[in-house]
């Protein structure tokens, strides 16, 4: 390609891309690629890549082009907003930016392009990617037109999620300077907010890594990545050390250290041998190419719900880096989602260790792997935990057990040893610190490591100083299996330490004092990650809640008192820290129970204004803040006294913190009762306990009246098919405190429903609800719903039912209005968009306003109505959101009526009882207020006029769609007729293909210059300058590499067979309009663009 105005090479396809034997002269972006990969909530490795080899790119070779603008009246021009490249132009900066040669990998999911900005990232990067540049001169980046700087690989300026390696080898530098090489900018300031980044910087111009393994790019073999300390101490983009993990700020007694005297230093770990290039804005560490990037994720299904950064990670010569993960993707109803998967990049270099700090709680399961790597990359890893844990490593997928596990016991014993880790350790070896709380482990490039939290219960039992030391004989582990009902090889460790100094004492002393006793209980780990996880899970959760429960009533302590070693001592005291938890709480017995809060105003079936409230005490008169563990809390049950077999609404709640968790308690019918609270009996507890008078709560006399009730749409329907049937289903519910009834019908009456169309203030649709002969209500008592069945809508348009629920006593009447429901037309397919919604209008209204008084589907069903009557053809469904009112939606691609129909708007001016303030088509805002635009695309009016959408979609390889746009963004069919290009399937016949000239069937075809003004050839073209003459300057070599770039598949420079290809052959045009105003459509050289995988 030649001159492309935005992109020399647009590729945004499903497949690993291989771009060769292709020639890039003089485009803005000479090479932009988007792999779509698998997402990256799937957690699955893609192995994408990118390849561009034996090609030529370059960058500014054009003489005195640099006052050329873009034509603005082709049709692709014109709609041509979402394409235009932002690789090179910061967003806070302003400026347009230089051209470049080779963008910074884009891997993702789609990016929604033609629609979105086409280097933009609507979704998280990818779990891995790679670009590889081999064999590939790179020429004439420099300084040009005063102020522009082009280089030759640059960061994409407006990915801030995360960009992949690049590695190089093999290359060709001609007339380019150093100080234009590279490129990385930086983070921008725009996406600190809470609906993207939140308060930090992103990492997707902080992590970039590009490694030179030959030299033949910066002179020595290499390594570059970002400057990610420069805006270390700034507020604004939220890095310093005020967002270091706090528990990274304190020793192992919680004592604040001084950080900086351990870790001086900030940014990515490097040696003292790196420097610093400021043209650059980044470090170049030359004889070092063992940098790569971890990757590593939460597996936890919270991912995208629990934050865990800012991520501190420290290296082992002193450097401290954050990393804050990708931005936040989502668009819900209007409103950014508040999600951000949990997956983080990082920059490392082999042979060093690492210690990594989360800001949140760890999630259960943690995944790191090393990418673009092999088994020669090793580094010890260590991940800080808040509490002690078992923590399970598996070296793909397989256990490893840790280093301090006593091989001599047939089940697991740890033991209390130093870490002996080292680099040279098999890989997946690993130890926990119980001081410190870190996870080490070693990895290399080969494996992928995954740490999970294991089931494990932590019980600290008080011991008296009288127990005796026969407690402490050989048979302890025995003796607690079986005071706790474990099986022996569950208890993992025992230690007893001193009370008083926290000190380790020996099992068989019998000094006075009291003692702690701590005993780990844990299940045999799982052998693979492909094992019964669940059954251990269940496992554990039974034992602690049978632990905790027989602690709390008593029962445990008289156990153990009754044993023969322990001479009538009893724990003092039981703290305990449950599986999957990482913190510890004291237990309490309970004493007693009481009614402290009785319920009051009470409906028949319906939940009672006030709510009952019960508390337990302990012996002291404490309040126990939480019975049970927390998956099996204990539980109180309510019934009516001397009427047992009456069902209570609500009856069950469960004790936690600190009282019962009553919020649907009813009584059925109107009269007056006694209600009676007991526990229902907890897992491991006798019967009897709980049947004692002081387990049990009784409340005066509860009046009970009239229910007052209300009615609520349930299993919203939005869409519908015209001529379709489809249901409707009713709640009826308290309308006093929104809640459900414990029964929808008593006394032996029922309920009939009538279901019509909402008449609409304004733009009413023009259908009809009908109502099937077979249609029918439906009362189901188990799920308190009533169905009306068999319901259709007779026309397009956005609906709103109107269903009045009558009772057959005729004592209750209600009336509820559904959501809007939109018809569609029979084979309609609504289109969707997750992001930022791009078109839109602006109504000036007050959207809380209206949300608050009821009228929010209402509006919508109007303004959707209003804009069909204006002849917009919509295609999905709309959404209102804040912002005055804002209505958005997505259009057909019809750009001649949409044209008309926002036309139609700015005339009326009026939607749904609204003045429109102004609107956005495809990202073009215009304000009807000011009869002004935002966009610098020129007049919309204009824009929206022509009648055909950008670009060149080009067919399939191997099945799968590729986009590809050359120039800028897509070609023009030459007027002229070419014949059908053969695609080359045979390797060994790239080097007897016949002339360009020829397969093109262009050796009779005389293509001349046109001047479009006077619609003739033009004389003599050669003295015109129209930018398509290439000049080279005869006083620097030429690369030593000469590569033949007007055939397709050429042959590799080593001549070496290449696998077979699609190719494809373009003729391009040149679009660009000089500085002296002649506009020519010149035919360029026809180039080789693309060989796929």
């Amino acid at each position: 390609t030649y001159k492309a105005w935005y992109y020399g090479i647009y590729i945004n396809t499903a497949r690993n891309i291989i771009i060769d034997s292709c020639s890039v002269i003089d485009g803005n972006v000479g090479i932009f690629t988007f792999v779509i990969g698998p997402p990256a909530l799937s957690h699955v490795v893609g192995n994408n890549t990118i390849t561009i080899q034996n090609s030529l790119i370059i960058g500014a070779i054009t003489p005195n082009d640099c006052d050329d603008t873009v034509d603005q009246t082709p049709i692709n021009i014109l709609y041509s907003q979402k394409a235009v490249p932002t690789v090179s132009a910061n967003s806070s900066g302003g400026s347009a930016g230089g051209r470049c040669g080779i963008v910074f990998p884009y891997m993702g999911l789609y990016n929604m392009m033609p629609s979105h900005p086409w280097t933009g990232m609507d979704s998280y990067p990818t779990i891995d990617g790679l670009m590889i540049v081999t064999n590939v001169t790179l020429a004439f980046f420099n300084f040009e037109c005063s102020s522009r700087q082009d280089f030759a690989f640059q960061v994409g300026q407006h990915n801030d999620d995360g960009q992949f390696p690049i590695t190089t080898n093999r290359l060709f530098i001609y007339n380019t300077s150093q100080t234009n090489l590279i490129n990385s900018g930086w983070p921008n300031l725009d996406v600190v907010n809470q609906a993207r980044c939140e308060d930090m910087d992103c990492d997707g111009l902080k992590k970039d890594l590009l490694i030179d393994e030959d030299g033949t790019l910066f002179g020595q073999p290499s390594s570059v990545f970002s400057d990610s300390e420069h805006f270390w101490g700034n507020q604004q983009h939220g890095v310093g050390d005020f967002r270091i993990p706090s528990v990274a700020l304190a020793d192992a007694t919680g004592q604040m250290i001084n950080i900086s005297s351990i870790y001086p230093y900030r940014g990515i770990s490097r040696d003292p041998t790196c420097a610093y290039q400021s043209s650059w804005q980044m470090y170049l560490c030359t004889n070092t190419i063992d940098y790569r990037m971890l990757i590593m994720e939460s597996m936890d299904s919270d991912t995208e719900t629990r934050r865990l950064s800012p991520v501190a990670i420290m290296s082992d010569n002193g450097y401290i880096d954050l990393i804050n993960g990708p931005k936040d993707h989502g668009w819900c109803n209007g409103f950014s989602c508040g999600t951000r998967i949990s997956t983080f990049m990082l920059l490392i270099e082999s042979q060093h260790q690492y210690l990594i700090y989360l800001s949140s709680t760890q999630p259960n399961d943690m995944r790191f792997r090393i990418i673009n790597s092999d088994a020669s990359i090793v580094n010890t890893l260590a991940l800080q935990y808040d509490s002690l844990q078992q923590i399970d490593v598996y070296a793909n997928g397989i256990y490893v057990p840790p280093i301090n596990q006593n091989m001599n016991y047939p089940y697991m014993m740890l033991m209390d040893t130093p870490n002996t880790l080292t680099l040279s350790s098999p890989v997946g070896s690993n130890f926990f610190n119980r001081t410190t709380k870190m996870a080490y482990f070693v990895i290399d490039g080969a494996t992928v490591i995954d740490l999970k939290i294991s089931p494990l219960i932590v019980l600290t039992f008080g011991l008296p100083p009288q127990t005796p030391a026969s407690f402490f004989s050989t048979n302890l582990v025995s003796n607690l299996a079986a005071l706790l009902g474990v099986p022996a090889n569950m208890i993992v460790r025992v230690n007893i330490v001193s009370a008083n100094n926290n000190t380790r004492v020996r099992r068989q002393s019998s000094n006075a004092g009291s003692y702690q006793l701590r005993v780990e209980i844990r299940s045999s780990p799982v052998q693979s990650l492909s094992g019964n996880f669940s059954a251990t899970t269940q496992l554990m959760a039974n034992l602690t809640s049978i632990i905790i429960n027989q602690y709390q009533s008593g029962e445990l302590q008289r156990a153990w008192a009754m044993c023969n070693d322990t001479n009538g001592t009893a724990p003092s005291s039981l703290t305990i820290q449950e599986p999957n938890n990482q913190t510890s709480f004291p237990l309490s017995v309970i004493a007693r129970i009481a009614l402290v809060t009785p319920p009051a105003s009470c409906r028949e079936q319906s939940p009672c204004t006030t709510q009952p409230v019960l508390l337990a005490y302990d012996s002291t008169g404490n309040v126990i803040q939480n019975l049970g563990s927390i998956q099996h809390p204990w539980q109180v049950v309510a019934s009516i006294v001397g009427q047992p077999n009456v069902t209570v609404p609500g009856a069950i709640a469960n004790y936690t913190n600190g009282q019962t968790q009553y919020s649907n308690f009813g009584l059925p019918y109107i009269g007056t009762y006694q209600v009676i609270f007991t526990f229902i009996q907890p897992n491991g507890v006798s019967i009897s306990f709980i049947t004692n008078a002081s387990m049990t709560a009784n409340s005066s006399s509860v009046t009970v009246g009239q229910a007052s009730l209300a009615v609520t749409v349930v299993e919203p329907i939005y869409v519908v098919t015209v001529n379709r049937p489809f249901n409707i289903s009713v709640r009826p519910i308290d309308s006093i405190t929104g809640g459900q009834l414990g029964q929808i019908c008593w006394n032996n009456w029922t309920w009939t429903a009538n279901v019509s169309l909402h008449t609409l203030s304004q733009s009413n649709p023009h259908g009809a609800l009908v109502i099937s002969t077979t249609s029918i209500t439906i009362v189901n008592p188990i799920a308190n719903i009533v169905q009306v069945t068999n319901l259709m809508i007779d026309h397009i348009g956005m609906y709103i039912l109107s269903i009045r629920l009558v009772s057959s006593n005729n004592q209750y009447s209600l009336h509820v209005t559904s959501n809007g429901i939109l018809a569609i037309a029979n084979g309609t397919v609504l289109q969707t968009d997750s992001g930022q919604p791009l078109t839109y209008v602006t109504l000036a209204g007050d959207y809380m306003a209206v949300n608050t008084s009821g009228m929010l589907e209402i509006t919508r069903a109007m303004i959707y109505n209003g804009l069909l009557e204006i002849g917009m053809l919509i295609s999905s469904d709309l959404v209102l959101s804040n912002g005055s009112i804002r209505a958005s939606f997505l259009t057909t691609s019809n750009p001649a009526a949409n044209s008309q129909s926002f036309s139609n708007l700015s005339s009326s001016t009026n939607l749904a009882g609204y003045s429109v303030t102004g609107y956005s088509y495809n990202g073009v805002v215009r304000s009807l207020q000011s009869n002004t635009q935002t966009s610098n695309q020129g007049s919309l009016s204009s824009t929206l006029n022509i009648g055909a959408v950008i670009g060149a979609v080009i067919g399939a390889v191997f099945g799968v769609p590729i986009i590809v746009l050359g120039t800028f963004f897509g070609y023009r069919t030459y007027k002229n007729k070419i014949k059908p290009v053969r695609l080359l399937d045979d390797p060994d016949a790239a080097n007897s293909f016949e002339p360009q000239s020829l397969r093109n069937g262009e050796s009779s075809l005389k293509i001349e210059p046109i001047d479009s003004a006077l619609n003739s050839p033009i004389q003599n073209p050669s003295t015109i300058e129209h930018g398509s003459n290439i000049i080279r300057d005869v006083s620097v070599k030429n690369p030593t590499v000469s590569l033949p770039v007007n055939r397709v598949n050429s042959p590799s420079i080593l001549n070496t067979p290449r696998a077979p290809s699609a190719a494809i052959s373009v003729t391009m045009l040149d679009f660009t309009r000089q500085a002296n105003g002649q506009h020519m459509n010149c035919k360029m050289p026809d180039v080789e663009l693309i060989k796929f995988e």
